[in-house]
């Protein structure tokens, strides 16, 4: 089969340039000089900072935290998890790209769906892997992570740099071909001791 590393490269690549450019406002800012050096000192030492954490491991939710004593604003995040399982095995699941209005400092939103969605509708055991991002217009970052899910039962997840997301997504690609069962594959890509265990709420 086609290897659909490659597909889910080119939607990464599509999602990143919108994610970058919510926080295109904050460069702007640090290029004004004078009271634009002041408005962006203050927004630099002030900027949101939101993570994503997934927990219920049979049947994964997101939720989001604000680390920082900022309030965020129109939070954006997006899946892009691919079947490694099974007849359909490279299909990307089709997950909205998730909005939440705010979360003050130093608090928690959700939890927000993954998998109640129309269309959406896993059988049990079957595997999933991909990437996940978060930020908003004024956040200090793009946060990156990659994630295994193994629907009814458990998974894991790791957050990664930007530099790691690209090695990553090479790497799957470059594994390829990809058919029958590829989670041995895809998930030795990110090493035990990095993985973050879906718990719990």
């Amino acid at each position: 089969m086609a290897n659909p590393w490659i597909r889910l490269g080119e939607f990464y690549t599509a999602h990143e340039a919108s994610f970058k450019a919510t926080t295109y406002i904050v460069t702007v800012l640090s290029m004004l000089g004078g009271v634009g050096t002041w408005a962006w000192k203050t927004l630099r030492d002030e900027r949101p900072d939101v993570q994503i954490q997934l927990v219920n491991p049979t049947r994964p939710v997101v939720v989001l935290e604000n680390v920082s004593s900022a309030t965020a604003t129109q939070i954006k995040y997006a899946f892009a998890l691919v079947k490694i399982i099974g007849p359909e095995i490279g299909q990307l699941l089709q997950v909205p790209i998730g909005m939440f209005d705010f979360i003050n400092g130093h608090t928690k939103g959700g939890p927000q769906t993954i998998f109640d969605f129309p269309g959406i509708a896993p059988a049990d055991g079957q595997k999933f892997f991909g990437w996940i991002l978060v930020t908003c217009p004024t956040c200090a970052r793009v946060r990156y992570y990659y994630a295994y899910i193994n629907f009814g039962h458990d998974g894991w997840y790791t957050e990664v740099s930007p530099q790691r997301h690209e090695a990553i997504a090479k790497q799957l690609k470059d594994n390829g071909p990809y058919s029958g069962d590829e989670t041995d594959k895809v998930q030795s890509v990110v090493a035990p001791t990095d993985r973050i265990k879906i718990g719990l709420p």
